[in-house]
């Protein structure tokens, strides 16, 4: 059976980023079983080379784009609005106004949101009543965030409550691996246990060809992570592990190839063992991995 499927994703190519990849080829895994889909996204700037584009992008996929406008300045209202901390609020009112304008364009819409980041399910949930099935998307572990300070302490409820509220409101839920499963039940008990949930693994194809080598060390274990790195995603206890792995006697360095944050990119200063790749090509990547 050909279903019509809507893609709010955030994140998609000509945008680097791992997210941008998982989601452009999942509409292209669709658009390739004969589906028609339609994906709505940001105008991205062509951070990736347009042959890795080409590559990853079905013809098929219709794309809407829209003009991006949060520039990396937070605008304090809107986000308290949407009750988010992200900076991409400003362009909420506008994704909510293009997607809904693409919905009633196709007859039995199914709807899917694509996070990270969070800016695809709020959108998707704000046109939520307009298609006939929902299925919100969750790339990972998302309320899972560091507690202290205020800001904090404010990104941690806003994420809680974003979740809770897709759990109650989409017609089903997906996730990345099995093992996320517990995750969301530990933290959101019967809301999440009595949602329907689906495991959506990563789809690796197209593989891209590699244009550029990585010259590994030959004197040592060389674990590489691909993706973005963050201290919320482990960075520091995996650096921690590598730097006692080395002083037991086991020579090894992890290779990080991707984006990593401020906090994990420190302990890179004057430590051999852990090798951040300045390469942030997505071909290079994938001939790493």
């Amino acid at each position: 059976e050909i279903m019509n499927f809507v893609i709010m994703a955030y994140s998609f190519v000509p945008r680097n980023g791992p997210e941008c990849f998982c989601s452009t080829r999942f509409a292209s895994a669709l658009a390739r079983l004969g589906h028609e889909v339609h994906v709505v996204t940001m105008d991205w700037s062509k951070e990736v080379d347009p042959e890795v584009c080409s590559s990853l992008l079905d013809s098929r996929v219709h794309v809407t784009r829209v003009k991006c406008l949060a520039n990396g300045r937070p605008n304090p209202f809107v986000r308290l609005r949407y009750l988010t901390d992200e900076y991409a609020a400003v362009e909420f009112p506008l994704l909510i106004k293009t997607l809904k304008n693409v919905i009633s364009q196709i007859k039995d819409p199914i709807l899917i949101s694509r996070a990270s980041p969070w800016a695809s399910f709020i959108v998707a949930w704000h046109c939520r009543k307009l298609v006939k099935f929902w299925v919100c998307h969750f790339s990972d572990p998302l309320s899972y965030l560091p507690r202290g300070c205020l800001r904090d302490e404010l990104r941690y409820r806003f994420a809680r409550f974003w979740i809770k509220r897709c759990l109650k409101s989409a017609s089903a839920i997906s996730l990345t691996c099995e093992s996320v499963k517990r995750y969301y039940h530990d933290e959101y008990g019967k809301l999440f246990d009595r949602q329907r949930v689906w495991v959506t693994n990563h789809i690796g194809d197209p593989v891209l060809p590699f244009r550029t080598n990585y010259k590994k060390p030959l004197d040592r274990l060389v674990l590489a992570h691909i993706g973005y790195l963050s201290s919320g995603r482990g960075g520091k206890l995996m650096v921690e592990a590598i730097k006692h792995l080395n002083k037991e006697g086991v020579k090894c360095a992890l290779l990080q190839c991707g984006n990593l944050d401020r906090d994990v990119l420190t302990l890179s200063d004057g430590c051999d063992c852990f090798l951040v790749e300045a390469n942030r090509d997505p071909d290079y990547a994938t001939y790493v991995s």
